[in-house]
């Protein structure tokens, strides 16, 4: 993998540093349980985490090589890609899909990855399920919508272990289900 200076501070100051590979942000995504994705300069996907798979319900064997698209299935990403077009952003409110075709609204972040020649070689991006509790929810999100975005986090924090998400929402596991038929979580 070519040096990046956007996922490797040191490198932009001269310092040589430590340059993350597929591998090694796989396993920091995983420790972290976060949902990530990492794209080449044509917008494959190189990389992604298991918080992404259990997120999206997309396999990770299914999306590696394919365009971006086939992992968001984002409406406003087929307009524009606001990460390779301004480089990054945050926090960024817009609807992914899930493989059943459910809402997932999120939040996203992402950098484009730079090589050392100052090219852009790729791009990071980092999504979060919306929930009660940010600036950046309660203006992009319905009742409906916030009340299918907390089970998916829920189910995506407790690795879709039912009964410890029921307990988390403070819910009954039948009530959990019910509502995961009528979200298509």
């Amino acid at each position: 993998m070519q040096q990046s200076t956007a996922a490797n501070p040191a490198a932009s100051n001269g310092n040589p540093g430590w340059t993350p590979d597929a591998e090694s942000l796989e396993f920091l995504g995983d420790l972290a349980d976060l949902a990530w994705f990492q794209v080449d300069r044509e917008r494959n996907v190189v990389a992604m985490s298991q918080g992404m798979e259990a997120l999206t319900g997309i396999r990770r064997e299914e999306a590696l090589g394919r365009p971006c698209i086939y992992l968001s299935r984002c409406h406003e990403c087929l307009r524009h890609c606001g990460v390779f077009e301004e480089g990054r952003v945050k926090d960024h409110a817009l609807t992914l899909y899930s493989s059943r075709g459910s809402e997932i609204p999120v939040a996203k972040s992402g950098q484009v990855l730079r090589g050392a020649d100052g090219e852009i070689v790729g791009a990071l991006e980092v999504v979060r399920p919306l929930g009660r509790g940010t600036a950046v929810d309660e203006r992009c999100m319905d009742k409906g919508a916030t009340e299918s975005a907390r089970i998916a986090q829920a189910l995506n924090q407790t690795k879709y272990n039912r009964t410890e998400a029921a307990r988390v929402l403070g819910m009954s596991r039948t009530t959990l289900w019910r509502k995961m038929r009528e979200y298509d979580l």
